[in-house]
């Protein structure tokens, strides 16, 4: 019994696998079909570069294709916090584990998912985040003044890694064949801001210090996100207040 114990514990705190699916051979071609979809713009790239030192990224999560859309266009391999409802069907757990994705249960004990992100950390990889927690729209995204969550205050905490602030928008429009035409119709847009560590006065606070620095955060991210609508205006986010908002096993309703 002991013994199985320790295995389950040793299995819970290994780093995820990069395979096939998280290369960067495959990082480049993919961010070469999204170049001939799709016009790109920029912002912050000197933050959040093709190579460089283990961090955290923190994603305003507006859109499903979000994953795709920030490791394709920074061709940067990054393990994603990847929610536990993911792995139920085998076909769709079998390529969360092939992406080097972390599993995160939100609604049981979320420890495990914690260590494996900081093993992740310590190993040198980056690990992507939703501080939000699940989708948002305009009607309750961090961007547009929305709650967020503080577990990436634990995790920047926990393993002294910087967190740099993200938003992607435009991942939405992939919802449509139309989009994966090599036309250059669509329009995407990425913005990084600046590596954000939690100060010692947070680090001492407890959950009042990660609220603080989860809200620094939150702070970068709406500056992002009304630098990037104001060059790409039609980007804005549409009404409506996202999956998050809805429990996951009861129907939605118009």
């Amino acid at each position: 019994m002991p013994s199985s114990a320790s295995s389950s514990s040793r299995s819970a705190a290994r780093a995820p696998l990069f395979s096939v699916l998280n290369n960067r051979v495959l990082l480049a071609l993919t961010h070469g079909m999204f170049r001939l979809t799709s016009r790109c713009r920029f912002w912050g790239r000197e933050h959040f570069g093709v190579s460089g030192a283990s961090c955290l990224i923190a994603v305003a999560h507006v859109s499903h294709y979000d994953p795709v859309v920030v490791s394709t266009l920074s061709r940067r391999r990054i393990a994603w916090w990847a929610r536990a409802e993911f792995y139920v069907a085998p076909g769709v757990r079998w390529f969360m584990n092939n992406a080097g994705a972390i599993r995160i249960d939100r609604t049981g004990p979320a420890l495990p998912g914690v260590r494996n992100a900081l093993t992740a950390l310590a190993a040198g990889r980056t690990v992507g985040v939703y501080p939000e927690g699940g989708l948002r729209g305009a009607d309750n995204s961090v961007l547009t003044g929305g709650t967020m969550q503080a577990g990436v205050a634990t995790l920047a905490r926990r393993s002294r890694r910087p967190v740099v602030p993200c938003v992607a928008l435009g991942g939405g429009q992939f919802s449509r064949v139309r989009s994966w035409l090599p036309l250059r119709t669509g329009r995407l847009a990425i913005a990084y801001g600046p590596p954000l560590m939690p100060t010692q006065a947070e680090c001492k606070l407890g959950r009042a210090g990660r609220q603080a620095f989860a809200a620094r955060v939150a702070v970068a991210m709406q500056t992002l996100y009304a630098e990037l609508i104001r060059q790409e205006p039609t980007l804005a986010l549409g009404d409506g207040i996202g999956e998050g908002a809805f429990p996951s096993r009861e129907p939605r309703h118009a």
